[in-house]
């Protein structure tokens, strides 16, 4: 399976060095390709030193969109069966590539998104849910309280429910 990674890159000659050979150590069969989105400083030519990329120079900035989908189109041109997105600042690390092609090329998915923000995400939806859960409990206790007489389905004490009186 022939698989590209796109590396859309403006102003990132201080990080793309490290990026590329990171990608390499932990994916040496992937090829990769920087999306040089205009930059003014020495991206291109630092990408290049590693040896181990293709360098796509955009005429002008055109943003992470525009950069995002030259990639992809050379990708489709060149007939990769799977194109991968990492971002040229480092922050994305190439060792959880696996996580994210997997799904894909199982069959499992046709697109895999990852988001390193998704584990806090779900910790405050979480604690957030929690939260009104208590306040819900806290809320038929007082009611409970309150109006003292309870009815329910005869079903539910015929299933070993419990209905407190």
């Amino acid at each position: 399976m022939r698989l590209l990674a796109i590396i859309p890159a403006y102003n990132e000659a201080g990080t793309i060095g490290d990026v590329i050979l990171r990608i390499k150590h932990h994916h040496p069969s992937m090829d990769i390709l920087v999306v040089n989105d205009g930059s003014t400083d020495s991206t291109s030519e630092a990408a290049r030193l590693t040896g181990a990329v293709s360098v796509l120079e955009l005429p002008f900035n055109l943003g992470i969109g525009g950069a995002v989908q030259a990639g992809y189109r050379y990708a489709w041109k060149k007939k990769y069966d799977l194109a991968v997105q990492i971002d040229a600042d480092g922050q994305h690390d190439p060792a959880e590539l696996e996580r994210i092609l997997s799904p894909v090329m199982s069959g499992e998915a046709d697109c895999c998104i990852g988001s390193r923000f998704l584990e806090m995400l779900l910790t405050i939806v979480m604690s957030r849910m929690h939260r009104r859960i208590v306040r819900l409990a806290q809320e038929v206790a007082i009611l409970k309280e309150e109006l003292g007489e309870q009815a329910a389905n005869p079903i539910i004490p015929a299933k070993g429910g419990a209905v407190h009186g």
